[in-house]
């Protein structure tokens, strides 16, 4: 039914409330569509409605008995919900109809090692899920720890480490190995694994951040800056001391025209890194809205001393004494960013009304043209 291939292809997106409209078509015009209900199912397991998902999964089962993919997930569902009992139950149930459906070993292991006196019985499925899936890191990861668990160290340091071949930047491995080295008494093993988890931890951490900053400028740039702050605080979160978020999150404070709060963001991002030459630009531009021209020249002029080639700083060092009538010096800081980025329109169209205003109108139109010619957006303002 095409509402249930769209509502899955949403779901698969990540887009949640399209998927949800489309399984609700799907059931309105086939209520007994037993993969609409499972679809509804796992959605509402992703909203935490588990009582809501369990329902939804037990009706696709009811109606489709024989699909050991809807048994399966009915028993994660019931697992999360912390009826263990139920879900091993549906996870045989699913191994009995189809015996290579690996994630079901690995759930029925999972299950299993979380009951009292069930551990040998956990690291017997999570055998078979690795000899289903024997490229699988999770599951050499998760047969490593009921190893660990059980003190058949040697087994889980094999498993620990067939994990980190498949997938070497996966920093609990190296946690856990380091545990089981430091056990059996290999120090310097251990303390290199520890390392290792350490680092892989911090970069995973960085990238999380980098992905939320990432997003928060793609909303900045539809408009949706309450989204975009809630980005920017989701990264500084995972790291606070990130010039890169207090950077973003200052780019969209001054667009909400909350200037203080983007001057002390701009200023944040500037103890945490020097040499962050875009946010003192912005920084110098949210002192120059706000009317601080002293301060604003002087972030200007300090990243001029640092790379005289910044196209960007001569620019707003411009503006700054175009706006305080010093016309001569504003023309020089325009020709000067216009000779270090030679498309640089705006920085013609700057040139141009200076030009203008000093009434020199040949190589202000000039000016004027090579900025529209760049930019066709950018005409010769009226008389």
């Amino acid at each position: 039914m095409p509402h249930v291939k769209l509502g899955t292809a949403f779901s698969q997106e990540g887009a949640l409330m399209s998927a949800s409209v489309e399984y609700q078509k799907a059931l309105a015009l086939q209520p007994d569509n037993a993969e609409a209900h499972n679809g509804v199912g796992i959605l509402l397991q992703e909203k935490r409605d588990l009582d809501g998902g369990i329902l939804e999964l037990r009706r696709a089962v009811e109606i489709a008995p024989r699909s050991a993919q809807y048994h399966n997930n009915l028993g994660i569902a019931l697992a999360r919900a912390g009826k263990r009992s139920e879900a091993i139950n549906e996870f045989h149930s699913a191994l009995q109809i189809d015996g290579h459906l690996c994630q079901a070993y690995n759930n029925l292991g999972l299950a299993l090692q979380q009951e009292q006196g069930k551990l040998v019985e956990a690291v017997e499925q999570f055998r078979k899920a690795a000899r289903c899936q024997p490229e699988n890191a999770g599951t050499h990861y998760d047969l490593g720890v009921a190893l660990q668990q059980a003190d058949h160290l040697d087994a889980a340091i094999a498993e620990f480490r067939e994990a980190i071949r498949l997938k070497p930047n996966n920093p609990q491995p190296h946690f856990n190995l380091g545990k089981a080295l430091a056990k059996k008494g290999d120090t310097a093993g251990s303390a290199a694994e520890f390392k290792s988890f350490r680092s892989l931890q911090e970069a995973a951490r960085t990238n999380t951040t980098m992905a939320h900053l990432n997003r928060g400028l793609e909303l900045r740039k539809k408009g949706d800056l309450n989204g975009a702050t809630k980005e920017c605080e989701a990264a500084l979160a995972l790291t606070p001391d990130s010039p890169e978020g207090h950077y973003v999150l200052g780019l969209v404070m001054q667009d909400k025209g909350d200037l203080d709060g983007a001057v002390a963001q701009f200023r944040w991002a500037l103890r945490a890194n020097p040499d962050y030459f875009d946010a003192r630009d912005n920084l110098g531009i949210a002192l120059l809205k706000a009317g601080d021209w002293e301060a604003a020249r002087r972030e200007f002029e300090s990243n001029l001393a640092l790379d005289p080639s910044r196209a960007s700083s001569h620019y707003n060092l411009g503006i700054l004494l175009a706006e305080r009538g010093q016309l001569d010096a504003s023309a020089g800081q325009f020709q000067a960013a216009t000779c270090l980025k030679q498309d640089y329109a705006a920085a013609y169209y700057g040139l141009g009304l200076v030009l203008k205003e000093q009434g020199k109108l040949k190589s202000a139109e000039e000016a004027f043209q090579s900025a529209q010619r760049l930019d066709p957006q950018l005409k010769p303002p009226s008389e």
